[in-house]
């Protein structure tokens, strides 16, 4: 379970969507959720007192904005709520009303604005009105008690007919859109960041400084290709006397099984003996009859106990992964089982591109002789035979292995191989 977690937080297309969903989830429900949506808006001059002078009349306005500072409190304040429920004549408590009301004034100037929130459009709108009736009087009333002035006090600016409600903050398409872009970012950060904690397995070379394994070999299943063959002869010929090859994978999705059923589909069509065994099954089976034995073991850490099946064999081991998709943490713990089991892996292929039928590879074998040495990446210093390794024959004698298989012929061109 954690290496199938493992393997779909690394893969970028399905990570990235989830983070998309979410984002549009986040922005609905941002959308969704506050109660009053819409707002209207009334703004409201604060006259200054009459003045009989020019000294009088700057007084005067110093003493307007600092009256607009006490509306705004007035505005806010709940005696004013109650007087503006009673103007609406509906099931709106003065509590709720207040609690609707935003009150702001302008820097430096006797201007006032009010902002009257609500569910609906037309909610807002009816609780703007109801306050610019009441406002006016209200505040004449405070004004007249004080008795510092007489005379109008605040003055809306245009008439009441023209206060129209809109929605809060930006359009809800706009909404969606930001934080369905923000939910696309996080992921990618997130893909960026997992990545680095967890690469895949990507080129042959690349893979190659993060494992430490005799060699690497990236397999193309492309129309085509002939890695399939040259992955055929490298396998038959590093299996040995026995012909034995155990191909293992972390998960079942990591194409192992689909490799061994190709191989042994280019093996059937080349007319060479091949065998398909499970590796639970590996000690009810002979393995020393001719040709080669495809030994697998799928899916080896959802399985753990089935790598208690090597104990007193001694197989070539390769481990399959499919590129992009299997983390190299998946391979190094595949191979640390398979210590644990008294085996090491031997190799690495890397499967990648679409898997192609064998019709196609059969009509493309026909037009030339494919070169059988496999294209390899062996690491350097390994104290490991290379792809030149002398093979003995039946007889005792050393010979050098020209890379044909059992019962066909060497590659004219000489078969060398290709290192990258």
């Amino acid at each position: 379970m954690r290496n199938r977690v493992r393997q779909l937080l690394g893969t970028t297309w399905l990570v990235l969507l989830v983070a998309l969903i979410l984002g549009f989830v986040v922005g609905l429900v941002i959308v969704a959720i506050p109660e009053n949506k819409y707002v209207a808006k009334a703004v409201f001059y604060a006259a200054p007192p009459k003045a009989s002078s020019t000294s009088d009349a700057v007084m005067g306005t110093q003493y307007a904005e600092n009256r607009a500072k006490l509306y705004l409190s007035l505005m806010e304040s709940e005696p004013l709520a109650r007087a503006a429920a009673a103007e609406l004549n509906e099931q709106v408590s003065a509590d709720t009303l207040r609690r609707r009301v935003k009150a702001k004034g302008v820097h430096a100037t006797p201007l006032v604005e009010l902002e009257v929130s609500g569910p609906t459009p037309e909610a807002a709108l009816s609780g703007a009105r109801a306050y610019v009736r009441v406002l006016p009087d209200f505040a004449k009333s405070v004004e007249d008690q004080s008795g510092l002035r007489q005379g109008p006090t605040l003055t809306m600016l245009g008439p009441p007919d023209a206060i129209t409600a809109e929605r809060k903050g930006l359009a809800p398409w706009y909404v969606v859109i930001a934080t369905t872009v923000a939910g696309g970012l996080v992921g990618l950060t997130f893909i960026g960041w997992y990545r680095r904690r967890n690469p895949l397995l990507t080129s042959a070379r690349a893979v190659r400084k993060l494992v430490h394994l005799p060699y690497v070999q990236a397999i193309s299943m492309k129309s085509g290709s002939n890695d399939l063959q040259r992955t055929l002869a490298l396998l038959h010929r590093r299996s040995g006397k026995g012909g034995s090859v155990l191909l293992t994978s972390a998960t079942r999705e990591d194409g192992c099984h689909e490799l061994i059923d190709k191989l042994a589909e280019a093996c059937r069509a080349r007319q060479i003996p091949v065998r398909v065994v499970r590796l639970v099954d590996v000690d009810g089976v002979a393995l020393d009859g001719p040709g080669i034995t495809l030994i697998e073991a799928t899916a080896l850490l959802d399985d753990p106990v089935e790598a208690t099946a090597l104990r007193g064999h001694a197989f070539e081991t390769v481990i399959v992964g499919r590129r992009n998709f299997t983390s190299v943490r998946s391979v190094a713990e595949v191979d640390e089982l398979l210590k644990l089991n008294g085996c090491s892996a031997d190799g690495l292929l890397i499967v990648r591109g679409g898997w192609t039928s064998m019709g196609s590879s059969a009509s493309a074998s026909t037009g030339h002789s494919p070169n059988p040495w496999p294209v390899i990446d062996v690491l350097e210093g390994d104290g490991r035979q290379s792809s030149n390794m002398l093979a003995e024959n039946e007889s005792g004698k050393v010979a050098e292995f020209d890379g044909a298989l059992p019962g066909h012929p060497a590659d004219p061109s000489g078969g060398k191989r290709h290192a990258q």
